[in-house]
């Protein structure tokens, strides 16, 4: 596509509202997010390398606001601006990443994540499949260039610190949190993650001495805070809530920050989910990410005596807010 002297973002209603769309699963599970306002996209996660919902959603949003836009000679050139935010590299967040990069319908003006992890132990002991799953994420970097995107580089977000991005624009608030500190650091966990993989093939620590339940990818993954007036959603990253990682990022924290009136829960609502962040959020509408028959019948049973469930199956979700109310819609 050639280069247009206009954005499809300026072709957005400026109507105040924040719209946040919860993409349907492809596969089992997978995450991927978008919060628009204003004639601003930031994505959230993109889903897994077969998964063409994201980039359905943008294009079709990129469609809808150039419709005002026809009678300009260059609107169809017209590129959709995105930021573009990673919570960790896992092929079912980030696997259909390269395809939204080499789209030419869309332009990311930034690209964030953690920190690279697995680095920390080279040797023998160094697990090559493990360093891969981010070794996708920073093997497509090469595309930002490429397709001419406004952002060459990608922002890595240093442990223990918070991310603000302010707009300027509907009154809305972006705070990205990192892990407390990298997982891959913690030497005995780390050891034990490789001495078990040859066993079992699962990337997860589960060491009741370090108290670590997963690999450091989900450990270190970022949770985004969107807040729209009085209203806040949370959606958090792949940390499992009943080991330390949890107890860390609460610790670190402070409890404040994750109250919440809408949470998309961890790692997709399914492994040994107990009641301790829904407490702690007290939030009124819960998320998972996974068909229901997946989730874990506990949480489930949980969140529905406490809040208005919604499962991203087949269907995807957009949540619409004003500041004071949130709308809520499925569709297919």
């Amino acid at each position: 596509m050639e280069k247009s002297t206009i954005r499809a973002n300026d072709f957005a209603p400026r109507d105040g509202r924040l719209s946040v769309f919860f993409k349907k699963m492809f596969e089992k599970k997978s995450d991927g997010f978008a919060a628009v306002f204003d004639g601003e996209v930031y994505v959230i996660d993109v889903g897994g390398k077969r998964d063409g919902e994201m980039l359905r959603f943008l294009t079709e949003l990129r469609a809808e606001w150039l419709k005002g836009a026809r009678s300009l000679a260059d609107a169809e050139k017209a590129r959709l601006e995105i930021h573009v935010i990673i919570s960790h590299s896992h092929p079912d967040h980030v696997g259909a990443l390269p395809f939204l990069l080499a789209d030419p319908r869309l332009c990311v003006v930034e690209l964030l994540a953690p920190r690279r992890s697995y680095r920390s132990l080279p040797g023998p002991d160094f697990l090559p499949e493990l360093a891969a799953f981010e070794e996708r994420l920073h093997g497509s970097l090469s595309l930002l260039s490429e397709y001419h995107h406004k952002t060459a580089n990608l922002i890595e977000l240093p442990y223990g610190k918070v991310y603000s991005i302010r707009p300027q624009k509907a009154n809305v608030e972006i705070d990205i949190y990192t892990a407390p500190f990298d997982w891959s650091e913690n030497e005995e966990a780390y050891r034990y993650l490789i001495e078990n993989n040859a066993k079992n093939s699962i990337f997860y620590v589960d060491h009741p001495e370090v108290g670590c339940a997963n690999g450091s990818l989900n450990g270190n993954s970022l949770w985004v805070r969107i807040r729209k007036g009085k209203k806040v959603i949370l959606i958090t990253g792949d940390q499992r809530a009943d080991d330390a990682m949890l107890g860390r990022m609460i610790r670190h924290y402070g409890e404040e920050p994750f109250r919440c009136d809408v949470l998309k829960l961890l790692h997709h609502g399914t492994n040994c989910y107990p009641p301790k962040l829904i407490q702690i959020a007290s939030p009124s509408i819960t998320i998972f990410t996974v068909f229901r028959e997946l989730a874990t019948p506990e949480t489930v049973a949980h969140c529905e005596r406490v809040s208005t469930p919604y499962f991203l199956g087949g269907k995807n979700l957009i949540l619409t807010l004003d500041g004071e109310s949130i709308e809520a819609k499925q569709y297919e």
